[in-house]
């Protein structure tokens, strides 16, 4: 029987810890690099871990940009997921965090609509492709996110790769933080979403609660 874990909880507060505290040989995904400071509960168990190539264009990034690098994360993180499926030493497979691979998801398709954009002006057109993504830039025209509807296809991704954990009855690990829930709030008169004291949610895939076997939530005291 393999289940899906969702730990969640505010920095600091042995999310990772309790992770690797499930029994089983593990595959770590360390996506935020942060696993060292985790204490193994389970020093005999074998640990594999990988972690993403450090992606420098964040420093020049920002909303509205043409969006790079997240399809092949996407690809090349799931290509290792499926071979840590297969691996007979491995039981608990861990994604740390789960966020970060719900990103590299989702805006893996919106970098393929984006790419869809420099080929309607290329071929509408007639530029080169330097030439239709320099218009699309100097104009502001990139796709900013995705409709409502087109979030089925990273849906159906994160949907399939539960599923796959289960046909190769793999443990499952999503470890991810929080943010503070938001509400309306009447300031000066106009009605602001404001986050609620006292109030957190997992950030991450939204569906990842309705999917877990077990919801673990960590706090510091």
């Amino acid at each position: 029987m393999s289940d899906l874990y969702a730990i969640r909880g505010p920095v600091y507060s042995r999310k990772s810890t309790i992770g690797l505290s499930i029994p089983g040989g593990k595959f770590v995904f360390d996506l935020e690099r942060g696993v060292h400071r985790a204490k193994i509960e389970w020093p005999d168990d074998i640990m594999d871990t990988w972690v993403p190539p450090v992606d420098v264009s964040v420093l020049n990034h920002y909303r509205g940009d043409r969006v790079t690098g997240r399809r092949e994360a996407w690809e090349e993180m799931t290509a290792k997921y499926v071979e840590a499926l297969q691996r007979t030493d491995i039981q608990v497979i861990i994604f740390d965090t789960a966020k970060k691979l719900w990103t590299a998801c989702h805006q893996g398709i919106l970098q393929i609509k984006q790419e869809a954009q420099v080929e309607t002006r290329m071929g509408k057109f007639k530029e080169t492709k330097e030439q239709a993504v320099q218009y699309l830039e100097d104009n502001g025209e990139w796709r900013v996110q995705l409709l409502e509807i087109e979030y089925v296809a990273p849906n159906e991704r994160m949907d399939n790769l539960i599923d796959l954990a289960r046909s190769f009855d793999k443990e499952l690990v999503f470890v991810n933080h929080e943010r503070p829930v938001r509400g309306p709030t009447v300031v000066k008169g106009v009605v602001e979403m404001l986050p609620i004291p006292g109030k957190f949610e997992l950030d991450g895939w939204r569906r990842t609660i309705q999917l877990a076997d077990w919801e673990i939530l960590t706090r510091i005291e």
